[in-house]
């Protein structure tokens, strides 16, 4: 049922000028009966996303994938493709991983064949609530990674989060602890598998 609210003059002591609580029509308070809590929304939607590296870049580079191996543990043929970042048609732009899942399923970002170690850098403009980080892979997933964030405009990073298949042989940190009460490093979201649309999910707040 929708509810439509007008301006409202409470009484006020004796001498007083009357008070008024002045609402929108149509539209109730947000913090009305409830808690008031940031909306929520993807914050990477619509934003510029920065890579060092895209498939494609310098001509067209051919791209493989593997899938995971079946019961018997024996690994599947490649499944080959084309990119080239001068056609659309085989274009896989950094951009594209801010476009929106449901409108564009079957576009994402790929890096230039063959290289060890990419920066991917997402400029949220100002500050945010940050919970929740959420990266879907197309491939095998990093064996190591960290998550960093800016308070300054790039100039200075700090890690929040590190990621390996071994902390240890990483980083030199034991599985889910920090070093004096820094971030902790995981393996849970570095296995090899599975290795198409793994997601990567941490929660933090920023």
């Amino acid at each position: 049922m929708n509810r439509t609210h007008h301006k409202a003059i409470k009484k006020c002591p004796q001498g007083k000028r009357p008070c008024v609580d002045v609402f929108r029509a149509g539209v109730a308070p947000r913090c009305e009966s409830r808690a008031c809590n940031p909306r929520m929304g993807n914050l990477a939607l619509g934003r510029q996303v920065l890579t060092q590296t895209v498939c494609g870049n310098n001509g067209t580079e051919l791209s493989c994938l593997y899938s995971d191996p079946n019961s018997n543990l024996a690994c599947s043929a490649p499944k080959c493709s084309k990119c080239n970042a001068g056609l659309a048609h085989l274009s896989h732009q950094a951009g594209f991983m801010s476009d929106s899942s449901f409108r564009h399923p079957n576009t994402w970002w790929q890096s230039a064949e063959g290289v060890e170690s990419e920066t991917v850098q997402l400029d949220l403009e100002t500050t945010f609530y940050f919970t929740h980080l959420i990266i879907v892979f197309r491939s095998t997933r990093p064996a190591v990674m960290t998550l960093e964030r800016s308070q300054d405009f790039g100039r200075t990073w700090e890690t929040l989060q590190y990621y390996a298949s071994n902390c240890s042989a990483s980083f030199g940190m034991q599985e889910n602890k920090g070093v004096q009460d820094g971030p902790a490093c995981t393996s849970k979201y570095s296995g090899a598998f599975p290795s198409y649309q793994a997601a990567n999910s941490s929660q933090r707040f920023v």
